[in-house]
């Protein structure tokens, strides 16, 4: 919970969850992935920010194992 007041509540939209196992398919196939496979996805957060800087601005100082992506999503 340490690192959800870092980042500030006002600019949480999902506090997220951890990953467990999961499965990347492709055209080749099906690939079992888990917390050893190369650049795991740990787990996410959803963040309101007004640029994809700002984000980076916001997740800077959070205590992180590698490393964070960012991501801008997009309304359908």
């Amino acid at each position: 919970m340490g690192r959800v007041v870092q980042v500030g509540w006002p600019r949480l939209v999902d506090p997220g969850s951890p990953f467990g196992r999961g499965v990347e398919i492709t055209s080749d196939g099906r690939t079992e992935l888990t917390l050893r496979s190369p650049s795991p996805l740990t787990g996410h957060y959803i963040l309101n920010a007004d640029s994809l800087e700002e984000a980076e601005s916001l997740v800077r100082g959070m205590p992180i194992i590698d490393s964070v992506r960012i991501y801008e999503a997009h309304s359908m």
